[in-house]
């Protein structure tokens, strides 16, 4: 066996793997003391360490792995798989490295003809220069090619205000485009903290209108600009640059005049776009997407780990390939992608370029089909989850078009997700997914058919949302009824098989969130029930049980805001929604086949202001036979939230 067979092995660590495979032993041991020594050997030469060291900074953020104290654990798994992780508080990474037969022919390579680029700062211009016309134009020019909608965006409506790009010239302009049509890039990331010297004003308007000196833009924007230079468009749209934005700490309406315009077209703006540059790594517009890739400071290489003795006559070499980036980590859990507008930014955009971590990748009509190391075109990259979650909004707007339920059983699959994607002003919750309501058939969404979040045919489902941590205040700029009112976080919805309640009527309401006294006040009339609330305790948010002598069965209650019920000592008003079927109250209801049914309703506080006049406070559920009239005897009464 040739000298190359030990060059994985050269680490006392790496040393203790077995050197026959495939292997039946168990073998289990501490690899390294944390990621921060495991980086120490693979700067020191050892092959394999660098090859774990690669796949667990393409499944985790650097500083995150070396801040890490715990160590690395090996574990055999399966004949030919070995097992490394790191399991901690802050960050949880596996890296399962498989071991092969090596290829017996030398024409074989076992090495990606695609390289990723380091991006080290001295040769990011000529990097930048080789991923643009090695990948990015020929993907542009693969998809767009035959592409009806891509071409349509190339003669779209520009939208009110752009970047004007022109080559060979450092500085840019912001014009207005007065219904001009062309074609235009548009960039999707987050602000930060350092996002100030981006803003157009009212007090730099004009001078940006002569011209925009990128020197002293961020990072993010700057960059921004040159890739639509070096991909040849005129046209770039950067929110913060394109919309007039607020200059004070306390804003005049004057200041908010042109967002309150343009917020509502942002969806179009992203859906008209050819195509849309994505920083997802970047956390702050001062962090920029082009940067040193961590997985590339030392070079990778198959590593031989022993002999392959499994169908091989001579023996042959068992080797370890490196691993690539995962899609689903480096695109779907970017930090760019906790962000509320990228939501409709993404399901929105026909193209985007996904600038991540360790890796350039390439989606195409809602499937990532590319990436720097893949550069030639596939059906898609993404496991069949990821694609699931990204089809979603896709199917409610295509499949569902025909069936209200299933079309409102979309949305609010749709908003569950949303509602863990976090917004720097929760006032903006609602506008934030405008984009995506303006898609919607206009004969479900106008004449007050999408109010606050909701879609007037699915209100009363809609009514029905729980969130399982309290919170400890609700957004007052939107109704108590509405799940915009709860903020980022977990929430869901029950599904009412049986309706109790039913609509009378409800306002229009301004999805800025004006005025919840006037806007959006909704009138039902369903089966309502009074108690008091002096045996309630809500000081940690949790669930409570409540038994009533008048009532046979336990209500149980999850409260909107922390301490919520406490400070509404009195009567409270329980106003059943639903119900849905096959809740079991214990293991012995299964076993007999005892069917029974889960009440759903919200409970209700008097605002003190006009008479049967509501707010919001939290939910209740009750779990009743299912034969049970106690509900369906109520009279319903006609009561008023807002």
């Amino acid at each position: 066996m040739s000298s190359s067979s030990q060059q994985g092995l050269n680490c006392a660590k790496c040393r203790k793997l077995p050197t026959t495979w495939p292997c039946s032993k168990f073998v289990a041991f501490e690899y390294h003391e944390n990621f921060r020594a495991l980086d120490q050997s693979a700067a020191a030469g050892c092959p394999l360490c660098r090859i774990v060291r690669q796949i667990f900074i393409f499944e985790a953020e650097t500083s995150q792995l070396m801040a890490t104290p715990s160590p690395t654990i090996v574990s055999h798994s399966g004949s030919s798989y070995i097992s490394v992780h790191i399991d901690d508080d802050e960050v949880t990474a596996t890296c399962l490295l498989e071991v092969k037969e090596a290829p017996k022919s030398a024409s074989t390579t076992l090495v990606p003809s695609s390289r990723i680029r380091r991006f080290r700062h001295a040769d990011q211009a000529q990097e930048l220069g080789d991923i643009v016309e090695s990948c990015i134009r020929p993907w542009i020019f693969s998809c767009c090619k035959d592409n009806a909608i891509t071409q349509a965006s190339q003669t779209a409506l520009l939208p009110t205000r752009v970047i004007k790009v022109e080559s060979g010239q450092d500085d840019a302009q912001l014009i207005e485009t007065n219904g001009q049509r062309g074609a235009y890039l548009i960039l999707s990331y987050c602000w930060g903290k350092g996002n100030d010297r981006a803003k157009t004003t009212l007090k730099n308007l004009e001078e940006r209108r002569r011209a925009i000196q990128t020197k002293d833009l961020p990072p993010t924007i700057k960059q921004a600009i040159e890739m639509t230079r070096r991909l040849g468009f005129r046209y770039l749209w950067v929110d913060a640059i394109c919309i007039v934005q607020a200059h004070s700490f306390r804003p005049k309406d004057d200041e908010l005049e042109d967002w309150r315009c343009e917020a509502p077209k942002m969806g179009q703006y992203y859906r008209n776009a050819a195509l849309t540059i994505a920083a997802a790594a970047a956390t702050d517009s001062e962090h920029g997407f082009l940067s040193e890739r961590s997985s590339q400071k030392y070079p990778v290489s198959p590593c031989s780990v022993g002999v392959w003795t499994k169908d091989s006559y001579p023996l042959s070499e068992a080797v370890i390939m490196p691993g690539t980036p995962s899609a689903s980590n480096q695109v779907n859990y970017a930090p760019l992608y906790s962000r509320g507008w990228t939501l409709q930014e993404r399901a929105l955009s026909h193209h985007i370029l996904h600038w991540c971590w360790e890796s350039v990748f390439w989606e195409c009509e809602g499937r990532i089909k590319a990436a720097e190391f893949q550069p030639s075109i596939q059906m898609s990259l993404e496991s069949p989850d990821d694609e699931d979650r990204r089809s979603l909004w896709e199917c409610a707007l295509t499949e569902s078009r025909d069936d209200p339920q299933f079309y409102n059983q979309l949305w609010l699959d749709l908003v569950e997700i949303y509602c863990q994607m976090y917004l720097s002003h929760e006032s903006d919750r609602l506008m934030a997914i405008q984009g995506l309501v303006d898609q919607v058939r206009p004969s479900r969404r106008q004449d007050n058919g999408y109010i606050a979040g909701l879609f007037k045919l699915g209100l009363v489902s809609g009514l029905a949302w729980c969130n399982p941590t309290a919170r400890t205040e609700k957004a007052t700029k939107f109704p108590s009824w509405s799940w915009a009112s709860l903020g980022a976080g977990d929430m869901y919805f029950w599904h009412l098989e049986e309706i109790f309640t039913v609509v009378r009527s409800v306002n229009n309401f301004d999805i800025a969130g004006q005025d919840v006294r006037s806007d959006g006040r909704l009138q039902l009339a369903g089966p309502l029930q009074e108690i008091h609330t002096n045996l309630l305790q809500n000081e940690d948010g949790s669930r409570i049980a409540i038994i009533d002598k008048s009532y046979p069965f336990k209500i149980y209650f999850n409260f909107d805001t922390i301490g919520g019920v406490v400070a509404h000592k009195g009567s409270i008003m329980l106003l059943a929604l639903g119900a849905e079927f096959g809740a079991t109250v214990s293991e012995r209801d299964d076993e007999t086949g005892k069917k029974n049914r889960r009440v759903i309703g919200v409970v209700l506080w008097p605002t003190g202001g006009k008479s049967r006049e509501y707010i919001r406070i939290g939910m209740f559920q009750v779990i009743e036979i299912i034969n049970s009239t106690v509900w369906r005897q109520e009279l319903k009464r006609d009561i008023e939230i807002i």
